[in-house]
């Protein structure tokens, strides 16, 4: 057992990347590195439509942005 729950819709999670549109980069692991003003956020919320709430969905914030329903995951790598 994993012991993997919770896994989408109880906040957005920040991202480590740089927002941009990148349609035309890699499909496994796209990261972007060069310098925008806006971060990535994934997964939905609890306050967000059920077919909104997903790990593939995607959108950006301000890093100075807060707010209930905005957050992140603690993890580490497995031994």
């Amino acid at each position: 057992e994993l012991g993997i729950h919770d896994m989408s819709g109880n906040v957005w999670e920040w991202i480590s990347d740089y927002h941009t549109d990148y349609y035309s980069s890699e499909e496994t692991n796209p990261y972007v590195s060069s310098f925008s003003a806006y971060r990535v956020k994934r997964g939905g919320s609890w306050i967000d439509c059920p077919v909104g709430v997903s790990v593939d969905v995607r959108s950006k914030g301000l890093p100075s942005h807060a707010i209930t329903n905005l957050g992140f995951r603690i993890c580490k790598t497995a031994k």
